[in-house]
């Protein structure tokens, strides 16, 4: 159903349809979406007052009686630039999970991020690995996905070893739609509780990297790396006695 509505109707809070999800990738990744974006919207402004008429924005009802975005967010906030008090959308009966993963492939909007990208592939991946209790074969994922193999099988080792410990539970940035963590804090959450450091498996590559870098600036200041290694040591293993052997001047 299409009509006119106010813009106080539209929840500007509600995000749940936004594919475009910045917890994905760098900070400078966000950054420069940010920048995008903005852009992106300019032109919008720009076209709506050189007179082109831009499709209605989709929505659906939202739990507390306002409308929530689905599909048109940068034309939203064109209308709001413009302090249009009325904007046309087309009320949506429901979201289905297909249609919500193909959002921003059934228009010319802003292009996802390649961070975006995998981050949607990979919620489709959970979607059809554990809610349709998927059966399809390593190709025809791959096929449907658009991944290589190589992908998917680190994906499923992914999945199998975060719901071995905590790290499925514990993961609280979750894709709103389909109630599943979000691939990159999931392997952060995975990564801390396989590399927590203990005497017994040591610094992982990152953390090697940090003490190297430590080391360097303290250099001159005749410390040495091994002291830098038992401070680090002494921190994962939440300890409050620190080894003060070289590092009375840090």
């Amino acid at each position: 159903m299409s009509k006119r509505i106010s813009t106080t109707l539209i929840d500007q809070h509600d995000t749940r349809y936004q594919v475009r999800d910045n917890r994905t990738g760098s900070s400078n990744d966000a950054q420069a979406c940010k920048a995008e974006e903005e852009q992106h919207i300019k032109r919008i402004v720009e076209a709506i007052r050189e007179g082109k008429r831009l499709p209605p924005i989709d929505v659906v009802k939202g739990e507390n009686g306002k409308y929530v975005i689905v599909d048109g967010w940068h034309r939203f906030k064109a209308q709001k630039k413009l302090k249009r008090p009325q904007i046309q959308v087309d009320v949506l009966e429901n979201v289905s999970l297909e249609h919500y993963f193909n959002l921003n492939s059934e228009h010319k909007g802003r292009p996802l991020t390649a961070a975006q990208t995998i981050e949607l592939k990979w919620q489709k991946f959970l979607v059809k690995t554990l809610k349709e209790n998927s059966k399809a074969t390593n190709s025809e994922l791959v096929g449907e996905l658009g991944i290589a193999v190589r992908t998917l099988q680190s994906w499923r080792k992914l999945l199998k070893d975060s719901q071995k410990g905590d790290a499925w539970e514990d993961t609280q940035e979750r894709n709103e739609i389909t109630g599943y963590p979000i691939k990159e804090k999931l392997s952060q959450a995975l990564k801390h509780g396989e590399t927590e450091f203990t005497p017994d498996n040591g610094l992982n590559e990152e953390e090697e990297k940090v003490v190297g870098k430590i080391h360097q600036l303290l250099s001159g200041k005749g410390i040495r790396q091994e002291a830098v290694v038992r401070e680090v040591n002494a921190y994962y293993l939440f300890s409050n006695e620190f080894e003060e052997e070289g590092l009375e001047e840090f």
